[in-house]
């Protein structure tokens, strides 16, 4: 799953003023494990270049340190579980099994980034 955000929003500030971007978070289930009991979801962040047009293409976001921008999120089966039927409500799917289970994990993250100020005026992803 992807979200764009779907206004330019600042990206690095520095001697040459504000440089302004798309961005682009991919999110997936990476991992399920049945031991600890967790789920392990991951982003990872691309500028969007070109956006809307036919060269649209990406680019990863460095963090600080020039690395990629990525983050691990974790959360526990319970939590799945206690937040499971109201995400089947919100975004309704005929998925089935697994393949609906990582569907609502993905859409529950989504809601949680987009209550999480991640970018500075990047409250509007499509």
């Amino acid at each position: 799953m992807q979200l764009t955000t779907t206004t330019k929003v600042p990206i690095c500030t520095d001697r040459e003023g504000i440089q302004e971007g798309y961005i682009r978070i991919n999110i997936n289930v990476d991992k399920k494990d049945d031991i600890s009991k967790t789920y392990t979801i991951k982003t990872f962040d691309s500028i969007v270049l070109n956006k809307g047009l036919e060269n649209e293409s990406t680019t990863p976001k460095l963090n600080r340190y020039g690395q990629p921008q990525e983050k691990n999120y974790i959360k526990t089966y319970e939590q799945f579980d206690s937040e499971k039927e109201d995400l089947k409500e919100q975004f309704p799917s005929e998925l089935i099994g697994s393949e609906l289970d990582d569907y609502l994990l993905q859409k529950g993250l989504w809601v949680s980034l987009q209550n999480d100020p991640i970018y500075v005026y990047g409250d509007q992803w499509e």
